[in-house]
């Protein structure tokens, strides 16, 4: 017995050891024959153990359970790198609970959620119109619509409290032993201007971009910015969402910020300072232009500005080096019927504008990303490197060089460590507009790109039908990369989208079915996405609706990439 106990602790250790070393794992805990959905997709039924898991990269998700019977259940998990997460899902049979306005519409399926915690004691019992439903913290627990009771109690000590269940509502309840009552806790977005201090009851919050809890009482509000008047006011929250609080100018002001401070800042042709500034508009302002400049950077224009009596502009200038393309957004077809892994054909629509370079990222910018970093310097396979493209990089190594280029270039990451999108605050987003850094293309912009955008003539390869003028490829490589745009460029004056290196994409591999059709951008699936055909392979691997799946730690001679910036 001793024996098998040793060759099973090999052999866990062993597989566990080709495991994604940035994967976490999900141990689900569910009645039998309930179905998992994961992100909204189905990803397995509960076998007889009652436990299913899944080993997923690290981020937030969405769980969903649904079973013959029951109302289907919600909940969140955190999934972190290398450590299991054990979620518990106790599935509530329609009509179980009746409410006591008697609410039975939709036969049950019209209901609401709510999380039951307590403080500073756990593990506390709840009851539900009489019912014992689990212990405290309690999570995700779908009720039909209606009116219940609520107790949560501790030994002889207990607190009693009345809700209203709405449809599709989530409810926070808090019961504090403390204060001796159950409390409703708000989520609460505030949208303030740059700048701003925020107070509630007398303490100033450290963070004003990141959500507070607020418990359901009246509460005192402070505001202090330079730009507006003093704001002081008694709120009371009745529900999560967003506040904004009513500012008041002292004047007319135009505050222009820019991820350069030494930029130059124009109004109308007229000098103001460089950025950041705070313009005092002595006058009202019609249809005006900010022209924000820096040599060797394109040149930044917002027109159509307009300013009242007591009103402020902010503009958000973002300048970038001068040779990279920009790509007006617009409507394509994405994909091909003809291969199984790029169909259903897609009508996508990008409804934003983005930066791409003309040039896959070369040796000669990474090697000082590397330099810069104290990175090893991934090998040239003994070709050369100044010009031409890097290779032997991996997903990760990718989208870190987008990370140092953004800081560089003094704008926010568009990485997290875990590999997802981030905002400009720095907060994780599936909305590819919402991102302000550099990063590496979606699949839609990378296809998009390579057929021309508004310009596309409808070519089989990147510019041309004859890959010979537009490509390295087989035919004609001499089995290794060559320097960066020596072939002919496509309609957008991009060079190599077809040929030399294949490239990394920043979107998941999945089946182009589950792809949004506005702005796509798909985080769930496996490994990454790469585009391109390289100089290794025959002219059937470069047409632009080829793609491949690849794990984001893998790297190879035929491998690189080249980044892009949404146009805000």
């Amino acid at each position: 017995m001793k024996r098998i106990s040793i060759l099973i602790m090999v052999f866990f250790t062993i597989s566990t050891a080709f495991s994604n070393i940035y994967d976490g794992y999900l141990l689900i805990k569910a009645p039998v024959f309930s179905k998992i959905f994961i992100g909204g997709l189905y990803k397995g039924t509960v076998p007889e153990s009652s436990e299913i898991a899944f080993a997923l990269s690290p981020g937030t998700y969405e769980l969903t359970l649904k079973l013959e019977g029951y109302l289907d259940a919600s909940k969140k998990a955190v999934v972190e790198p290398v450590k299991s997460t054990v979620v518990s899902f106790f599935p509530q049979k329609i009509n179980e609970f009746k409410s006591t306005s008697e609410t039975k519409e939709a036969s049950g399926m019209s209901y609401g959620t709510v999380d039951i915690i307590s403080v500073p004691y756990k593990n506390l019992r709840i009851d539900i119109n009489g019912y014992e439903i689990g212990s405290s913290d309690f999570y995700s627990l779908a009720l039909v619509k209606g009116s219940y009771e609520i107790k949560i109690s501790m030994g002889e000590q207990y607190l009693k409290t009345s809700i209203n269940i709405e449809k599709d509502k989530h409810t926070v309840l808090q019961a504090d032993f403390f204060k001796k009552q159950i409390f409703n806790l708000y989520k609460i977005d505030f949208e303030l201007p740059q700048g701003s201090k925020l107070f509630i009851d007398d303490k100033e919050l450290s963070d004003t971009e990141k959500s507070v809890m607020i418990l359901d009482s009246r509460h005192k509000l402070k505001v202090e910015n330079e730009l507006y008047e003093p704001f002081e006011q008694e709120v009371v929250f009745d529900g999560s969402g967003v506040y904004k609080p009513a500012l008041i100018p002292k004047a007319s002001y135009v505050a222009v910020n820019c991820n350069f401070n030494d930029a130059q800042v124009f109004i109308d042709g007229n000098f103001i300072g460089n950025a950041p500034v705070i313009f005092k508009s002595p006058i009202s302002l019609e249809n005006s232009t900010v022209m924000v400049v820096k040599k060797g950077y394109s040149e930044y224009q917002k027109t159509g500005i307009k300013l009242g009596d007591r009103d402020i502009a902010y503009i958000q200038a973002q300048l970038v080096p001068q040779g990279l393309t920009d790509v007006a957004g617009g409507a394509f077809r994405m994909g091909d019927m003809d291969y199984p892994d790029i169909r259903p054909v897609l009508e996508v629509f990008l409804g934003y504008d983005f930066y791409i370079n003309p040039y896959e990222t070369t040796f000669q910018e990474y090697d000082e990303f590397c330099n810069q970093t104290s990175r090893v310097r991934p090998s040239d396979n003994g070709w050369g490197r100044d010009k031409r493209p890097v290779i032997n990089v991996s997903w990760w190594d990718a989208v870190a060089y987008c990370n140092w280029l953004s800081e560089k270039e003094g704008l926010p990451k568009a990485y997290d460590l875990w590999g997802n999108l981030l905002d400009e605050k720095g907060k994780i987003t599936s909305d590819i507009k919402k991102v302000f850094g550099y990063r590496l293309p979606t699949q839609a912009e990378w296809e998009y790109a390579a057929k021309g955008g508004q310009m596309s003539m409808a070519f089989i390869y990147s510019g041309s039908d004859n890959p010979e003028n537009c490509s390295w490829f087989r035919k004609n490589s001499l089995g290794m990369t060559h320097e960066t745009g020596k072939k002919s460029p496509n309609e957008l004056g991009l060079y190599d989208m077809s040929g030399n290196v294949r490239e990394w994409c920043t979107d998941r591999y999945n089946s182009y079915s589950l792809l949004e059709k506005d702005d796509p951008y798909e985080n769930e699936g496996l490994g990454r996405v790469v585009k391109g055909g390289s100089f290794e392979m025959n002219e059937l691997f470069l047409r632009i609706s080829n793609r491949w799946l690849k794990d984001q730690e893998y790297k190879d001679f035929s491998t690189g990439f080249r980044v892009v910036k949404t146009i805000q």
